[in-house]
Order: C-alpha cells, then structure tokens, then sequence
C-alpha cells in the first residue's frame, strides 16, 4: 500500500543554498527593488494626493481618478504578458526600457500643465514601474532556484507646497536604480569577455 502522506518540506537556512549570489545579480535586485518601490510610491502619492490634484486641476473626480485607473490599467496589461516579454527580450533590455519609459515621463510630467497630459505622462512613469516589478520577480525567481487646464501660476504653487521633494526624491531612487544596474551590466560584460 502506498503512503498517500505527503513529504514534509525541509526549509533551507541561508548558509545551506547551494550557489554563491553573484555581486552582479545583488545589484541588479537592488535595482529592479528600487524601481518596483518607486512605482508603488508614485502609485501611493497618487492616492493620497487625489483631492489635491482635483483642487489644482478644477476637475471632477471622475477624471483624476484616471492617474489611478492608468496605473491598473498597467499593472494588468504588463503582468499579462510578462511571460513573453521575458522570453523575446532579455532582462537588460526589458530593465533598460522601463528605466527609459520612467525617466521620460518624470522629465516630462514636472513642466505639464494639463490634467490629460499628466496622466499620460503619469501612466508612462507607472509602466516603468510596473516593469521594474515583473522584472524583480524574475530576479527573485533566479535566486530562488539558484540561478545565476491649469495656469503656471497655480501649478508654481503647487510645486512650492512640496511636489518637487517628491520629485525629487523619485528622481534620486531611479537614478541609483540605473547606476546598479548598469555597473552589474558593466561587470557582467567585463566577466563574458574575460570567459572568451
């Protein structure tokens, strides 16, 4: 008769996994990290600051509400189709392309002065976010096996109110994201020559 009891799982402590965690693939998590947290921040200060944007907008609530509604719409369409992004492209060019997709809309998004245009540049700024989490699974994954209408006037008073911290402190997290990245990519190159 056949035991129909499951096998307990055994839990492995950190010392016991079986590779050693390149320094290139730490950075790398470190910067995927930092951009799935700038998207869950940005995310955030959206949904707190929704009666602000409807105050500085003179907007309906139905039309701020799309800032929130984009970052879903995102979120769905990215995690979607994840799987074959991560199969076609490789995880540099998915990162880099979401590095680019962020850094453009907060460029662009700081000088807008439209509600419709921010929350284009908005939903933008999201997918980058969005990609730096898929992107950060699969890392997780890798370790886890062990494989390697508004008047200027009104929007200077905005920023004065302390929008631009935000940007700025935004702005601080994806750019050390980028120099993690490119310096595990730098070294992952130098190690592949080295190989050859």
């Amino acid at each position: 008769m056949v035991n129909s009891q499951p096998m307990p799982a055994h839990a492995l402590s950190l010392g016991q996994f079986p590779t050693v965690i390149s320094r290139n693939l730490n950075l790398s998590i470190i910067a995927t990290g930092i951009m799935a947290f700038v998207g869950i921040l940005t995310e955030t200060m959206t949904n707190v600051l929704l009666p602000v944007l409807m105050g500085l907008f003179t907007v309906s609530t139905a039309t701020v509400q799309w800032l929130t509604t984009g970052y879903l719409l995102m979120v769905a369409v990215v995690i979607s189709v994840s799987s074959y992004c991560n199969r076609r492209f490789t995880n540099r060019a998915t990162f880099i392309i979401a590095m680019v997709l962020c850094i453009a809309a907060l460029a662009a998004i700081a000088p807008t002065l439209h509600a419709d245009s921010n929350a284009v540049f908005n939903t933008l700024q999201q997918l980058g976010g969005v990609v730096g989490t898929t992107v950060m699974a699969l890392c997780l994954s890798i370790v886890q096996f062990g494989h390697g209408e508004v008047g200027s006037r009104d929007y200077m008073e905005a920023t004065k109110q302390g929008g631009e911290w935000a940007l700025i402190v935004v702005s601080v997290f994806v750019f050390v994201a980028i120099l993690a990245n490119l310096r595990a990519f730098l070294n992952e190159r130098r190690q592949n020559v080295r190989m050859r």
